[in-house]
């Protein structure tokens, strides 16, 4: 019993220790300027998109694109009745950087 629990928690520690998450998960999405203030604006990725059933392929585009300009921090600009549209603004944030900053 206390072989296999040996076993079952090394192969955990090795299986923790190879996850390398994607460029386009660490793309941070921020939905207020005030969370990008002390970042580099990079592009504006496209005009007024909908955030309607459809918008969760469009965000892994948006992410996708983030990163090719060199990016890491995206914005999405909420606009239109009920917020239902977002401009994707791409930003490379400091690595450190947490979002708002006070002052």
């Amino acid at each position: 019993m206390r072989k296999a629990l040996v076993v079952a928690s090394l192969a955990l520690l090795a299986g923790a220790c190879s996850y390398r998450p994607e460029p386009t998960d660490l793309v941070r999405v921020w939905d207020s300027s005030a969370d990008v203030n002390a970042c580099k604006r990079l592009a504006r990725l496209s005009g007024p998109t909908p955030t309607g059933p459809t918008f969760g392929a469009r965000l892994a585009e948006f992410r996708a694109e983030v990163v090719r300009r060199g990016g890491n921090d995206l914005l999405l600009h909420r606009s239109g009745r009920d917020n239902a549209f977002v401009t994707p603004i791409a930003y490379r944030c400091p690595r450190h950087y947490s979002g708002r900053t006070l002052g």
